[in-house]
């Protein structure tokens, strides 16, 4: 750093660190004063307070949650299957997939079952996995076999 000359030209560069550490300090102490009320962004519709009163019976909304989840699936599945026409027992087929569904939708009652239970879930879903790998390992096939069969059919191709 070079050296400063006169006595003034030290004072003027003491008061520029002086300047900019006072700057600093405001700055960070603006934070400590900020104003933190409520500033409305639009004067629209308001909902009334007594809305936010009024009680569901959580297991029911989870149920009907569950269910609509059940009809997604099962309509999915369902059709894909149909459409291939790859024989299926329908009992077991709706019976597993609204079992699922409404015990994954019962999960989220309460932080600890939602955690908990996805953990023992998937803990059964391994195990029942592991222990049935051949048959779904076959069931997987079979089905992949039959939609290469329609797809060769419907693309009149050779060896797909």
């Amino acid at each position: 750093m070079p050296k400063l000359s006169s006595r003034t030209e030290q004072l003027n560069q003491a008061d520029k660190k002086a300047a900019r550490a006072e700057k600093r300090r405001i700055r960070r102490s603006a934070w400590v004063d900020e104003d933190l009320r409520e500033i409305p962004l639009c004067k629209g519709v308001t909902i009334d307070e007594s809305v936010y009163q009024i009680g569901e019976n959580r297991y029911w909304t989870l149920i009907i949650k569950g269910f609509v989840v059940y009809l997604i699936t099962a309509g999915g599945i369902g059709c894909y299957l149909t459409a291939l026409e790859i024989e299926f027992s329908e009992l077991i087929f709706h019976l597993v997939i609204l079992t699922t569904a409404i015990l994954c939708a019962c999960l989220y009652h309460s932080w600890k079952s939602e955690n908990l239970g996805y953990l023992i879930f998937f803990s059964v879903y391994a195990v029942t996995l592991y222990l049935f790998r051949d048959y779904i390992n076959s069931g997987f096939y079979a089905i992949v076999n039959e939609t290469n069969e329609w797809a060769t059919v419907y693309f009149n191709a050779e060896g797909l």
